[in-house]
C-alpha cells in the first residue's frame, strides 16, 4: 500500500475518533470499508504513525547503559524529557517502540547473567568467600557450567590485593 493510501487511513482513522455527529459518523464508516478493501488493520495504521512514546529508563547504571545503546543502534539522538524521573519520550512508530523494548528484555536477560558470571569471577579471584559454615548443596549441569565460565574469566581478571599494614600507614599519612 502506498503512503497516499495509508495517510488518507490515518486521517480518516483521527476523524472518526474526534470527529462530530455526522461527520464523526461518515468517517467511521468510511475508515471501515477501505481497511476491508485494501486489508488493513487498526493496528496497522497505527504502528505507521510516528509520535512520541513513552519509555522508561532504567535506574541502575549498567542497565541504563544498555538502554542506550539499544537506542543508539537505531540511529536515535533526540528524546523528550517529561516530570517522571524514569520517563523519556522518543520521536517513533509503535512498531519501532515494541522492537526497541523487545530488543532491550532479550539482551538484558542475557546482561544479568553475564553480570552474574562476572560477579561469580570476580569473587573467586580475589578470593571472597563467605567463611560461614553451609551444607554442601548439589548443583545442577547449568550452575556447573556457569561456575566454569567463572573460572575461566577469573583467570583473565586482575586479583587485588589488601593490605592492612598498608592501608594504616596511609591512613596515618592523611591523619597528620
Amino acid at each position: 500500500m502506498n503512503d497516499k493510501k495509508i495517510e488518507l487511513l490515518k486521517k480518516l482513522k483521527e476523524l472518526s475518533e474526534r470527529g462530530v455527529g455526522g461527520e464523526k459518523e461518515n468517517a467511521t464508516k468510511m475508515l471501515t470499508r477501505l481497511q476491508r478493501k485494501y486489508d488493513v488493520s487498526d493496528i496497522e495504521i497505527e504502528t505507521t504513525e510516528e509520535k512520541y512514546r513513552e519509555f522508561t529508563v532504567p535506574r541502575f547504571k549498567l542497565y541504563n547503559r544498555l538502554f542506550w545503546q539499544i537506542i543508539g543502534t537505531y540511529g536515535i539522538s533526540k528524546y523528550k524529557k517529561t516530570r517522571k524521573r524514569d520517563v523519556i519520550l522518543i520521536n517513533c512508530t509503535a512498531s519501532l517502540q515494541l522492537e526497541i523494548l523487545a530488543k532491550f528484555q532479550f539482551f538484558y536477560t542475557y546482561f544479568q547473567k553475564d553480570i552474574e558470571t562476572f560477579f561469580l569471577a570476580f569473587i573467586s579471584k580475589n578470593e571472597l568467600w563467605s567463611k560461614t559454615s553451609k551444607e554442601p548443596t548439589e548443583v545442577t549441569a547449568e550452575e556447573l557450567l556457569e561456575h566454569l565460565k567463572a573460572r575461566q574469566l577469573a583467570q583473565k581478571l586482575q586479583k587485588y590485593e589488601y593490605d592492612t599494614d598498608k592501608l594504616k600507614n596511609e591512613q596515618l599519612q592523611l591523619d597528620i
